[in-house]
């Protein structure tokens, strides 16, 4: 059996069940977090949280799958591959590993992007109690980007009109307007949401569990969808010219 066949998985449920075995057989502590609605076949969702080393180890490296919930087919196998590898006992006994599995496990379950609000997670973490940004970019595009037809003389107006919009305005201002979050239109696109999701809820709990006692703590986050098939990238936001981001460069470059 290839690695792709052990350690990916066709759909959410698979994918759960591969990552508790594995994480089992890497000695891992684990924790689920019970997601109150279900899948498409009317199966439990939950995210999962699987911790290897000293419970009070002052550096944690965590690593996250489906923040975005389609993407989770990707970071599940690489976490699952990472826990049955055997190079996590290499690690050293100052650091712990923590995985959580399937941060947005609604989205995961249905193959869409967003969580059970529409939410997509990366725009999610705002103050809430405080003015949320606006985007009137978005505003003044926001009926032709989600049109009530996706075909027929609705749908070629909206087109029309988005191509007017972006002839005006550019290509660049029209990609930012759209992919930079918007707080008012609840059935658009890269919608923040009105309050912290479940899942944003969930991975605070997660975190404050299962890493508040550490002192350094670092994340990967595992996505798809940039770059040509099969090819990973780094990605980090360290500002350009800094130590930080030269060493990460160097990083890249070396692997």
């Amino acid at each position: 059996m290839t690695a792709e066949n052990v350690c990916f998985s066709a759909d959410y449920a698979e994918a759960r069940e591969k990552f508790l075995a594995a994480a089992r057989i890497a000695g891992a502590v684990t924790k689920s977090y019970p997601n109150p609605l279900k899948g498409p076949k009317g199966e439990s969702l939950s995210t999962d949280a699987a911790y290897i080393g000293d419970r009070k180890a002052p550096k944690v490296l965590a690593m996250f799958s489906a923040t975005h919930g389609a993407e989770g087919f990707c970071g599940s196998g690489a976490q699952v591959d990472l826990l049955t590898s055997g190079l996590l006992e290499s690690r050293s006994k100052d650091t712990a590993i923590l995985m959580v599995h399937a941060v947005n496990c609604h989205g995961f379950a249905w193959i869409r992007r967003t969580t059970e609000e529409n939410v997509d997670l990366n725009r999610n973490w705002s103050d809430y109690s405080k003015p949320l940004p606006e985007n009137k970019g978005y505003d003044e595009i926001a009926d032709w980007l989600v049109p009530s037809s996706l075909s027929g003389s609705v749908f070629d107006d909206a087109e029309k009109k988005l191509q007017a919009w972006r002839e005006k305005n550019g290509d660049t201002a029209f990609a930012n307007c759209v992919s930079e979050g918007q707080f008012k239109h609840p059935k658009g696109l890269f919608y923040g949401g009105t309050g912290p999701t479940w899942a944003r809820r969930t991975l605070e709990t997660i975190l404050t569990e299962w890493a508040g006692h550490s002192s350094q703590f670092a994340v990967i986050d595992y996505h798809t969808g940039l770059g040509p098939f099969g090819y990973g990238e780094l990605i980090c936001d360290h500002e350009p010219d800094q130590p930080r981001s030269e060493e990460h460069t160097s990083e890249l470059q070396s692997h």
